[in-house]
């Protein structure tokens, strides 16, 4: 997992490794990006991809089960039906007003403008 530690892969974040990822998934598909970093937000640069290709995200979070370890998912999907699915709609949360998106590109990103407060 590109994302396990730490360190921001920004490349691995961008518009254009989203349009990437795309081209390999079946219709119908979803796209599961781990999003879990202690000191930056990447949900809102995972939607602001999902916004620049036309995709619907949600956010799934899971939390700590007294084993200190939890992780944080965005599910996108070129379907909206396929995110408002029982099984799917149970395990996100509610939209608390309005999402933050952050488009990175490889030309464009910054760190910054997602670090936790």
């Amino acid at each position: 997992d590109a994302f396990s530690s730490d360190a921001i892969p920004t490349h691995l974040l961008t518009r254009e490794a989203f349009a990437a990822y795309l081209r390999h998934i079946a219709p119908g598909g979803v796209l599961a990006v781990h999003v879990t970093n202690r000191y930056v937000d990447l949900k809102p640069v995972v939607r602001g991809a999902a916004v620049a290709l036309g995709l619907e995200a949600e956010h799934v979070p899971s939390f700590e089960n007294g084993t200190g370890w939890s992780s944080d998912w965005m599910l996108l999907a070129r379907d909206r039906a396929l995110l408002d699915e029982e099984v799917v709609s149970a395990a996100t949360l509610p939209p608390q007003g309005r999402a933050d998106e952050i488009p990175w590109t490889d030309d464009w990103s910054n760190l910054f403008r997602v670090l936790k407060r």
